[in-house]
Order: C-alpha cells, then structure tokens, then sequence
C-alpha cells in the first residue's frame, strides 16, 4: 500500500507535518515494495487551495492513505470520496522514521 505521510522536511528525521496542506513535502512509503521517498508538497507555500493541490498530487501518485495532525474539512471530504484512508496523528513531534516503523506492524 502506498503512504504519504506529511512532512516538514525530506529525510526520515523530519517531523510529521501538522496541516496537511501545508506540509512542505510528502514521505511516499510503498510497504509492498519497502520503498520511501520524499516529494515536494506542491501546494505549500500558495494563497488558497493548497489542500486541493495536495489531493491531486496524492491521486496523480497512487496514494491510498494519508497521515497528517490535521485536515481541513473539505479536503478530509475529498479524501474520503476518493477512497484516500485518512490516519490522524496527534502532534507530538514524531519523526517520520518512527511513524515508517509503526507502519510495518
């Protein structure tokens, strides 16, 4: 299954991103392959949208879940109407790698 996991870097000591959209990358676990790698949130940084932006990058990437501390509520809809599995993590300073090893359970 493929995962992006929001980020506020690109390497696995990275913190997880608190809003999803504005997250400033993305860490793309495929646990069938065992691949991870880090994409540039291409929503970032704009005005407005960015969680719209953030969902067509997860789709464009076969994306199946996602893991953030928070989604706005039109995106959590979107997500949902897609069949993207929303996983929320409360903010507590983990690191990407941490979150990659609780997902191999």
């Amino acid at each position: 299954m493929r995962t992006a996991i929001a980020s506020n870097g690109s390497n696995l000591q990275s913190e997880l991103g608190l809003k999803f959209g504005r997250s400033t990358h993305f860490c793309i676990f495929d646990s069938e392959k065992s691949q991870i790698q880090f994409a540039s949130n291409p929503g970032h940084n704009i005005n407005g949208g960015a969680g719209r932006l953030a969902v067509t990058f997860l789709t464009d990437n076969n994306i199946k879940q996602v893991i953030a501390c928070e989604f706005g509520g039109q995106v959590k809809q979107l997500l949902s109407n897609l069949g993207i599995r929303i996983i929320i993590f409360p903010p507590n300073n983990n690191c990407i790698e941490d979150i990659i090893k609780l997902l191999k359970q």
